[in-house]
């Protein structure tokens, strides 16, 4: 029989190691709430649309997701509606929305002032042919704007008027140009400040995206509800994958729907772009900007990691007490059938309502399994890495019945 084991994510020591090797993840997948009041949907629908496309518009920074853009949405425009503004269906706020004039001046009763920056764009964006204003739901200067604006929503203009392209560019901006890990607290307050030279800001915009990020997602097919945060995001990322083929030591770079060889034997094109079991959560959870090691015995070994035990003790039969203990994002690891004691050999995430997405072997497609119906009888616990203030975790279930035709070969990936 076969000895599975289960941890829990613990909280804050993953963050800081993010890696950026899931860069690929589709900007057209995106994790956001339904609904979140006082932010339209066609501008929620931007936030993530821009946070997804941060692998493609800054390939080394991790950590980018909706919440982060909405906190700048909120502080630098109401979310596009300060003064009465509004998006239409395309992204266009009307009125536009124009800050002071940067003249040096005094703008409030407390004396402060604002930088005096020149014209720069010829009142193109700000319509003030003598000094600078900031513009957009964004508010970015125009001189900044013409360095880092963008064209999100691909009519051939970068417009800062524009929600979508606005939180393109607001994406950019926050991640910069160097290595960038957005789900560090430090890091992130870096970016905001690198925004907006202002303390109070930071704080202001910091506290905003927290509030965010408590909100639960909802992920690719439904899986995953009341998941947020990072889980949400890998398991959004993990979700669009369903029924890319398995390859053995795939780093899971880009997964494909199709291979160039044959399943037993895959070309380098093939270990590059497709997943085995761990590097498919690796990959999903990096797309985060959480870090887990590369093959399943490793991550498993990770320090970091907090246990679960199951309810009737290691060995036992998994029980609808233990799959309530889970949580969407649990990592999910099996040990190897004859081999009591071992390493775990073979990784799935749980997406709740009972499901697991796992990449299983190479005769069968990355799926998602019902783990009542399909789970093996002795369950050895669970657990995983460490996700801010929220706890997730990791379970080992007999992998027989789920995976009846797994090749030793593809054992400790």
């Amino acid at each position: 029989m076969k000895w599975p084991f289960a941890r829990r994510l613990a909280a804050a020591a993953l963050l800081v190691t993010a890696s950026a090797a899931c860069a690929s993840a589709s900007a057209g997948t995106y994790a956001i709430p339904d609904q979140v009041e006082g932010i339209p949907d066609v501008v929620l629908r931007a936030y993530g649309q821009a946070a997804a496309a941060a692998a493609e518009i800054a390939p080394d920074c991790t950590g980018m997701r909706w919440s982060v853009v909405a906190g700048i949405g909120q502080e630098e425009s109401h979310h596009g509606t300060l003064n009465g503004a509004s998006a239409d269906t395309a992204g266009d706020i009307t009125p536009p929305i124009i800050g002071v004039a940067l003249d040096g001046g005094v703008i409030n009763d407390r004396g402060d002032t604002v930088q005096a920056i020149s014209d720069t764009d010829g009142g193109r964006y700000d319509r003030d042919p003598k000094w600078d204003r900031a513009v957009g739901p964004m508010q970015f200067i125009p001189a900044t704007w013409e360095t880092w604006g963008k064209d999100g929503n691909g009519d051939g203009v970068a417009d800062p008027h524009n929600i979508v392209d606005a939180a393109y560019a607001a994406v950019a901006y926050l991640c910069g140009t160097g290595k960038t890990n957005l789900n560090d607290p430090a890091q992130l307050r870096d970016a905001l400040y690198r925004y907006n030279h202002s303390s109070a800001y930071v704080e202001n915009v910091y506290n905003h995206i927290q509030e965010y990020d408590a909100i639960p997602v909802a992920t690719a097919g439904g899986y995953g509800a009341g998941a947020s945060g990072a889980a949400a995001t890998a398991i959004a990322w993990a979700t669009q994958h369903v029924g890319s083929p398995y390859v053995w030591g795939g780093q899971c770079m880009d997964p494909l729907k199709t291979i160039e060889g044959p399943r037993g034997s895959p070309t380098a094109k093939d270990r590059y772009h497709n997943c085995d079991c761990s590097s498919l959560v690796q990959q999903a959870y990096a797309a985060a900007g959480v870090s887990l090691t590369r093959t399943t015995t490793t991550q498993f070994a990770q320090d970091d990691l907090l246990a679960i035990e199951p309810v009737n003790g290691r060995g036992s039969a998994l029980t609808d007490q233990d799959l309530a203990a889970l949580q969407p994002g649990d990592l999910i690891y099996f040990a190897s059938e004859g081999a009591p004691g071992a390493p775990p050999t073979h990784v799935g995430m749980y997406l709740g309502n009972r499901q697991m997405i796992h990449a299983p072997n190479s005769r069968r497609d990355i799926e998602i399994i019902d783990l009542k119906a399909d789970r093996g009888g002795y369950y050895m616990g669970g657990g995983g890495p460490l996700l801010g203030h929220q706890a997730r975790g990791r379970v080992i279930v007999d992998e027989t019945i789920l995976s009846p035709a797994l090749d030793p070969r593809d054992d400790t990936r």
